[in-house]
């Protein structure tokens, strides 16, 4: 389990300690969206999965809010996800990075790649009942080193009930202590090999407020 930190809006704070870590994938809320994120992946040697969307288990332990985190080797790639978690009866949404080893999932592990890198999410969350109402509007985007690679709406990705849903279907209904990340979007481009700072941010142009949180990430190299 892993205790985080999040300022909320109204000047609160909410201090969730996360016991249950899962995430999903090939999440788009429609074909099309589901389909490019596959054959983006499929570039990448990654074979289509079995069904969509695909929800993995992952060690709560690898969660973390530090401005650094360090990967093993140059096969790791960064994926901006909506991260949604439910503390005190309360659901919130954030902003994530789930960092993966495609190498390790080209060779038919996925799960297994989602559970070796470290996962940041953001030092701030709102309230998810205070954007449902809009949101489809909020966006969310990562940048390498400046260079947006990822940007487009959560329009894009399954709505929260839905996908709150689905988990619940695999993983059980109790949201408490759990941590939902929600799939990520269509990359534009290629990562450079690293180490290389990331900027997150999730965007609600509605309200006039982001969420963003930066990051460094670094590689061990093998010892020679």
């Amino acid at each position: 389990m892993t205790r985080l930190s999040f300022d909320i809006d109204d000047g609160s704070r909410v201090a969730p300690v996360i016991r249950r870590l899962v995430l999903a994938g090939y999440a788009g809320r429609g074909r099309e969206h589901v389909e490019a994120h596959i054959e983006e992946m499929a570039r990448q040697g990654v074979r289509r999965p079995g069904s969509v969307p695909t929800l993995w288990p992952v060690l709560p332990h690898l969660l973390t809010q530090a401005p650094m985190i360090e990967v093993y080797g140059t096969d790791t790639v960064p994926e901006v996800e909506y991260v949604l978690f439910t503390s005190g009866g309360h659901t919130y949404v954030t902003v994530g990075n789930d960092q993966c080893d495609v190498a390790v999932e080209r060779d038919g592990s996925p799960e297994k790649s989602k559970n070796l890198c470290p996962k940041v999410v953001a030092r701030t969350a709102w309230r998810l009942d205070e954007v449902l109402s809009h949101w489809d509007d909020l966006i969310l985007s990562l940048a390498c080193e400046y260079r947006v690679m990822q940007q487009g709406r959560l329009a894009d990705l399954l709505r929260p009930g839905d996908l709150l849903t689905k988990v619940a279907e695999s993983a059980g209904a109790d949201r408490e202590g759990r941590m939902v990340f929600s799939g990520t979007i269509v990359t534009q481009g290629i990562y450079p090999a690293g180490p290389y700072r990331l900027d997150l941010a999730l965007d609600d142009p509605v309200a006039g407020r982001s969420i963003s949180h930066s990051v460094t990430v670094s590689m061990l190299a093998p010892l020679k």
